[in-house]
């Protein structure tokens, strides 16, 4: 899977791994591609004071992607 942040590319996520992306506060937007031409997109708004995690992975029943 390809990862952008922002419009830029990131990286890859291999199947069954993790990926972590240092993200400054303010909003985001994260797109993920599969080889399979599948796609995500979400949008977090980080907090100075907050971390936060965002999980990608590929949802079994339609190959897609989904973020929790």
């Amino acid at each position: 899977m390809s990862v952008y942040v922002d419009n830029t590319p990131y990286g890859a996520l291999r199947s069954r791994k993790s990926i972590s992306i240092p993200l400054a506060a303010g909003q985001h937007h994260i797109l993920v591609e599969t080889s399979r031409g599948k796609s995500g997109m979400t949008t977090v708004d980080i907090s100075p004071q907050a971390p936060m995690t965002v999980t990608i992975g590929l949802s079994q029943l339609t190959g897609g992607v989904k973020f929790s």
